[in-house]
This record gives structure tokens, sequence and C-alpha cells, in this order.
């Protein structure tokens, strides 16, 4: 079903998007202006934030979705650090919009898309984007698993 209508940015708005896409649990956090959700994927299961983006007045002005695993750590499943920033830098070359990016301190690859509104968003883009945020992070993670599974090089010995 095709929701063209446009809605204002705030949390409330967000969470009857997410329940429109037949998410029914989420929690909100006025603090942080964010709505949080996990989501179970073929290959992982993501934690998905959606973020209402503030000017220093206060005035909402844009959207970002941030999603990221929470059971699978790249580094800890043995993909090296510099396979990993290669495959990193590869991937993102052929994003069209968005980011993937590790997060050194969890060892976890996230994604965000960032979008601004300051005149709302349309309901059949927010939930675009929200299939984006989570489908393509989950099979990404498929190829994740894949690449640890690979044999990895090992460094030649240093010359004496």
């Amino acid at each position: 079903m095709t929701d063209r209508n446009v809605y204002p940015l705030n949390l409330e708005s967000f969470g009857r998007l997410i329940e429109a896409a037949g998410y029914e649990r989420f929690e909100t956090d006025e603090a942080s202006h964010r709505v949080s959700l996990r989501i179970k994927g073929d290959e992982v299961t993501l934690h998905l934030d959606v973020i209402l983006g503030v000017s220093p007045d206060g005035d909402p002005w844009y959207v970002r979705f941030l999603s990221y695993a929470v059971d699978f750590s790249p580094i800890g499943a043995g993909i090296p650090e510099p396979k990993l920033m290669g495959w990193l830098n590869a991937k993102n070359a052929d994003v069209l919009f968005g980011r993937y990016y590790w997060d050194r301190e969890y060892d976890t690859i996230a994604f965000e898309i960032s979008v601004p509104g300051n005149g709302g968003i349309v309901g059949e883009d927010f939930q675009d984007i929200l299939r984006i945020a989570t489908a393509s992070v989950d099979r990404t993670h498929g190829v994740l698993r894949e690449l640890a599974k690979e044999p990895q090089e090992t460094p030649a010995p240093e010359p004496e």
C-alpha cells in the first residue's frame, strides 16, 4: 500500500510508521530523540535506531537511520582488520546513499542513512529507507560471515 502522506518529523510519527511497516515492538527515548527496535533477520539480529536530528534551536530537520548486528563481530569472527577495511571501502563505493562503517569499540559493522526533512517525510519514503537499513544490512552480514570463513593470509616471517 502506497503511503504518500507527509508526516511531521517527530517520534510519534516514527512510531506510527514503524508500526505500519509491521513492527509492533519498539522503544521511544525522548531524551535521545530516538525510536529503537530489534529485528530478527535471516542472517543476524539487527538493532535499528531511527533518530530525530534537531538544529541547535531544537527544530527537527533530518532523520537518521542507524542499524547494526547485535550478534556478529567481524574481527571476533576472524576477519583481519586490513581485509575488513578493504571490504568496507569496496562496499561503500557501491552504495548509492548511506554508508557502512566499522565501530571499533563494539566490533560491529553499522550502516547509516541520514535524510533531510524540513517539511516532514513521506510515509512510503520512510518505509523504503527502513527496509534498506534492515534488509540490505542483514544480507551484508551473510557476506561478512562468508568472508570470515575464507582462508586468511599468513604474514611472511620477519627477516633476521
